[in-house]
């Protein structure tokens, strides 16, 4: 019988080829979105931008370089035209609306808009599913991190083995 040590072991040597193996699934897609003749249109470029812009301004509110957004209920008649001001506010790189239309979105249809702590994904969600909406000739790309450090990802193996590690009952 494996103990716990053995499971860890076994599963982190499992995220690492999963990873070398994103890694270069991604290589071999890039040629191929590149490719004129294949209708792909490659939108990871204005995705990183995206993800970058809305994560340096959610940082720049925690840290209070940037005052809280001011919620506006009253701009949001539904649930599509929330949609829509937060997708322009996105494409026109105003992070700092979006994250406003996406709180006020959030405080009207909680169901519907996540929580604080998902911001970005809901964000980039809304802008994928417009863009969709607008490229319906195109098969979309969108890819983020797009090497990432194996390095990285070691490390961040290690201190979520030791997280478990540390929580697991002494009698395992």
């Amino acid at each position: 019988m494996k103990n716990i040590f053995d499971f860890n072991l076994d599963l982190f040597f499992q995220v690492i080829t999963l990873a070398e193996s994103y890694s270069k699934l991604v290589h071999n897609l890039l040629p191929v979105a590149r490719d004129s003749t294949i209708n792909v249109r490659n939108l990871s470029a204005e995705f990183t931008l995206t993800f970058k812009g809305l994560n340096d301004f959610l940082s720049d509110l925690r840290s209070g370089k940037e005052d809280q957004p001011t919620i506006e209920k009253n701009n949001l008649p539904n649930r599509e035209t929330a949609i829509a001001y937060i997708f322009q506010c996105l494409h026109s790189n105003t992070y700092s609306n979006a994250i406003k239309y996406l709180r006020s979105a959030r405080s009207l249809w909680p169901d519907d808009f996540g929580d604080e702590h998902n911001e970005i994904d809901v964000a980039l969600t809304i802008f994928y599913e417009s863009l969709k909406k607008t490229h319906t000739a195109a098969n979309l790309l969108v890819i983020l991190h797009q090497n990432p450090p194996v390095a990285d990802i070691c490390h961040r193996l290690y201190d979520l083995n030791l997280k478990i590690l540390s929580s697991t009952p002494d009698s395992l």
